[in-house]
């Protein structure tokens, strides 16, 4: 399934090689939170998945290894398609499901140009 061309509000399941992560401070109403970023990519593309209530700290193990979000929440920011992790243990992850084994073998291809 294309998450970008998912309904916003839908909750899927989505995987792909963890490429990139960032916290970035943001102020709301007048409160200062922390906001993770990551870009999760496959062969057909990437997508941003982003959360208030997680940290780096959660993902760091599964930097540049195949991972699995299971019920995460479609959403879009100035018409772009993200993804949203789950509060309270809503969102699944795992690492070890049926196609993490071309995903691995996706992120040791060469690069092309």
């Amino acid at each position: 399934m294309d998450a970008h061309t998912v309904p916003e509000h839908a909750i899927i399941s989505v995987s792909g090689i963890l490429g990139f992560m960032c916290m970035e401070e943001k102020v709301v109403k007048t409160e200062t939170r922390f906001l993770l970023i990551m870009k999760i990519l496959d062969r057909t593309g990437q997508i941003e998945v982003r959360s208030w209530t997680h940290k780096i700290a959660d993902f760091s193990t599964h930097r540049e290894r195949p991972l699995l979000l299971k019920r995460v929440r479609v959403t879009a920011y100035a018409g772009t398609k993200m993804l949203e992790l789950l509060d309270g243990g809503g969102t699944i992850v795992e690492t070890e499901f049926p196609h993490a084994g071309d995903l691995e073998t996706f992120w040791k291809e060469p690069a092309t140009a």
